[in-house]
């Protein structure tokens, strides 16, 4: 989803908690519903059928790709790493502690 908003292609996904934590519906992609060939199809044409939106979507997408380059979002990762480890270590010396 984010290379594809990252090359300029509007995005069409599935509404489902993961991608709607990225796409704004309409804004900078298109939210159907799942399991869906009837809304994936509608939206595919309302996408194409419509170029404001179409130009919106994916301007809207690269500025969103721009987010989650990986010069942005490492510190992220790291921290959420270092942060994993100390809370294990933690929880181990609490462990010692009752043995």
């Amino acid at each position: 989803m984010i290379e594809a908003m990252a090359s300029g292609t509007p995005v069409l996904a599935s509404n489902i908690r993961g991608y709607r934590q990225v796409i704004d519906n309409k804004k900078n992609g298109y939210l159907v519903k799942r399991k869906d060939p009837k809304a994936i199809a509608d939206g595919i044409i309302d996408i194409l059928s419509n170029p404001e939106l179409k130009k919106k979507m994916i301007e809207n997408g690269l500025k969103t790709a721009e987010m989650y380059e990986w010069n942005k979002i490492t510190k992220s990762v790291l921290d959420f790493y270092y942060k994993t480890i100390e809370k294990k270590k933690t929880s181990r010396k609490k462990i010692k502690r009752w043995l």
